[in-house]
């Protein structure tokens, strides 16, 4: 399997359902954990993105 750098959370989640499914369940949560991440900034990203735009309202 290829390294999960610069997955999207989609891909990641495919990859560590593979590894569940094959019984390799520490790596298949590592995957988990490394799509929450993923998915958390790119919220909080787009977040403070809107942040700004409210400030540069006022």
């Amino acid at each position: 399997m290829r390294s999960s750098q610069g997955m999207s959370a989609g891909e990641l989640l495919k990859q560590a359902n593979q590894l569940k499914r094959s019984g390799k369940f520490e790596e298949a949560i590592a995957l988990y954990n490394k799509g929450i991440e993923n998915r958390f900034n790119t919220v909080y990203n787009t977040m403070k993105k809107m942040y700004n735009f409210l400030v540069n309202l006022v």
